[in-house]
Parts: C-alpha cells; sequence; structure tokens
C-alpha cells in the first residue's frame, strides 16, 4: 500500500522539481538580473499608445559598446509586417544603406516577429558582435545574426538620429532639454 503512494510522491516532487527547473530556465529569458533599470518611457502616435519600453544594463549605465536589453510592454496590437516595415523606416531614416540591404533585414524582421497581441512583452538582449537575441512573453522567438542590423535595430530608439528624441531621452534617463 506504501508503495503506490510513494510512487505518486515521487511523481509530484518530479513535477515540482520540473516546474521550479523550468522557471529558472524561463527567468534566464528575461532582463539579466544584474541588469537595472536606466530609463524608460512611451511610445504614442497621435493619440494611440503603442508600448511602454525600458531600456535596462548592467549597473543602470548604458553604454553603446556595452550589453544591454530593450523590453517593450504592448498597450495595443501589432502585426508582423507592421513591426518589420516600420523598423526598416526607422533605420532608413537613420542610415544611408542600399535598399537591397533593407529589403533583406525587412525579411529577417518579419521571420522574427510574430504578431504582437496587446499586453505581450517583448525584450531584445544586445551584446556587441553577438548575435542578439529576442523573446516574447518569455520565450525565445529568434536572434539577429548580423551586427550591422542588430545595432542598426536597436539604434531606433537609442541613436541620436533617432526620431522619437524625446524617448531616447527619457530611456537614457535624461531630462528633456
Amino acid at each position: 500500500m506504501a508503495r503506490p503512494r510513494l510512487t505518486a510522491l515521487s511523481k509530484l516532487l518530479l513535477i515540482v522539481l520540473w516546474l521550479t527547473t523550468s522557471a529558472s530556465v524561463a527567468s534566464a529569458e528575461r532582463v539579466p538580473e544584474s541588469y537595472r533599470l536606466v530609463g524608460a518611457g512611451r511610445l504614442s502616435v497621435l493619440f494611440w499608445d503603442i508600448y511602454n519600453i525600458q531600456l535596462w544594463a548592467p549597473d543602470g549605465q548604458y553604454r553603446p559598446d556595452q550589453p544591454f536589453a530593450l523590453e517593450l510592454q504592448y498597450l495595443r496590437s501589432v502585426d508582423r509586417e507592421t513591426i518589420a516595415e516600420t523598423s526598416v523606416e526607422e533605420i532608413q531614416q537613420q542610415a544611408n544603406l542600399e535598399l537591397d540591404v533593407l529589403a533583406d533585414w525587412q525579411i529577417q524582421l518579419i521571420q522574427i516577429f510574430p504578431d504582437i497581441q496587446k499586453g505581450d512583452r517583448l525584450i531584445g538582449l544586445y551584446a556587441p558582435q553577438m548575435p542578439s537575441q529576442f523573446f516574447l512573453n518569455g520565450a525565445s522567438i529568434g536572434v539577429i545574426d548580423d551586427a550591422n542590423l542588430s545595432r542598426h535595430f536597436f539604434d531606433i530608439w537609442l541613436s541620436e538620429e533617432t526620431s522619437k528624441p524625446q524617448l531616447r531621452l527619457q530611456l537614457l534617463g535624461m531630462k528633456s532639454p
């Protein structure tokens, strides 16, 4: 009689152990624990709030040549084509790049990013000369292997040439001029 109960208890313990291990893996797919918030803001277009965004970096200090993370909490649904097209348009405004390069990058972004639903949380982890990793609601959705695309993608928000300079200042933890 004690044997089946022990087996059930063993199964329960294995499930708890698995859930605990899974939680540890999931937390590795979030902003690294050693990172601290640098700054935060909200992207609004006309009267629509699109997402809240936060910049995280080691010791809370953003350095363009060091690892960092951007976390976006979506306030409305956005389809993958719009994400890719808007990203490439922003990159094109900041950098004089060949149209075939931009078209290739747009295809890569469509392949990485899914349609986003209101409430989704997207995290992009950047490390110089390493593939950038992307997570949606804690699950890996893809990487950008191209160092140039990766840098230009994050520069959408962080470059001095951004189309949203006030948002950039908020992300960098600076006050508006």
